[in-house]
């Protein structure tokens, strides 16, 4: 998960949790294993669920109901799919980029696009991430290609957003999905175009307020507006057994100097899902604590 966890900021956390304790969000499913492997039909991720009948993504966050079995049955796509997953884990990152461009030239859908998009956030973040200051010899022309990288994959990621957003309209035709809508609606917090993320979240509420997808749409928005109301939805998304709530819990916890609390739900968490923001969520704790 980037990004839409990649939504979340401790400031966020900081305003609007200072008065509640979410004292609703039950962790005892953490102690089980997920009741179901789902496989990501977008970007290939496994997606453990405490849900039997769905999952949401934990990298790209779209909606799963599609085991590996059932992607098998387009050859071509889950090769696709599969060489996404096995280069991204041996960092060959070009090569996955590859596989996300077959991937749309088989079917250039919202979705499609807006996986490839988190992919190009998840890259600027690991160029980033890769400066180093400490280098005595050379590291100023060095660091300043991977700044360069970066750069040059977020404005791929943006790029790649608004041509979701458009895809999705497209589609639509002015008739509302609920699928479509999520992915547009993702794709336009992203960008944080909140304007038109408020009307396209109350288009998803018009068609169903108890669907998961709401559910966790509703969560990304509040958590991301410093609404008071996002400690309700991270509740309701725990209960229909999206593990990614959890992560949400942790961050809580952390702000509310829980440490202890969040690093043992963290890795409860990881123990069963494989969610980038969590890890690096864990990985301050733990840095943290080494100092305190």
């Amino acid at each position: 998960m980037t990004r839409v966890t990649s939504f979340w900021s401790s400031e966020s956390v900081k305003k609007i949790y200072s008065d509640n304790s979410l004292d609703t969000v039950d962790i005892k499913a953490l102690g089980r294993e997920p009741d179901a492997q789902f496989m990501c039909a977008y970007c290939g991720h496994s997606v453990p669920s405490y849900n039997p009948n769905f999952g949401i993504c934990p990298f790209c966050e779209q909606y799963a109901e599609q085991l590996e079995s059932d992607l098998k049955r387009n050859k071509e796509a889950f090769a696709a799919l599969t060489e996404i997953s096995t280069n991204t884990t041996t960092q060959k990152y070009d090569d996955a980029l590859d596989s996300f461009d077959r991937l749309i030239a088989i079917a250039k859908t919202p979705q499609n696009l807006y996986a490839k998009a988190i992919f190009h956030l998840y890259l600027s973040d690991y160029e980033y991430g890769k400066r180093d200051y400490q280098t005595p010899n050379g590291f100023m022309e060095e660091n300043s290609n991977r700044i360069d990288a970066g750069n040059l994959h977020f404005s791929n990621a943006k790029a790649l957003f608004f041509q979701a957003i458009t895809l999705a309209d497209k589609q639509m035709q002015g008739n509302p999905d609920p699928l479509l809508n999520y992915t547009k609606f993702l794709s336009q917090m992203q960008l944080r175009r909140m304007l038109d993320t408020k009307k396209t979240l109350a288009a998803i509420n018009a068609i169903s307020q108890e669907a998961p997808i709401t559910k966790y749409a509703n969560m990304l928005y509040y958590c991301m507006n410093n609404d008071k109301r996002a400690d309700t939805y991270i509740s309701k998304v725990t209960e229909i057994g999206i593990p990614n709530g959890f992560y949400y819990y942790a961050s809580f916890l952390a702000e509310k100097k829980n440490l202890g609390e969040a690093k043992k739900i963290l890795l409860k968490l990881l123990e069963k899902v494989d969610i980038h923001s969590a890890k690096k969520l864990l990985i301050g704790i733990e840095r943290v604590q080494t100092i305190l």
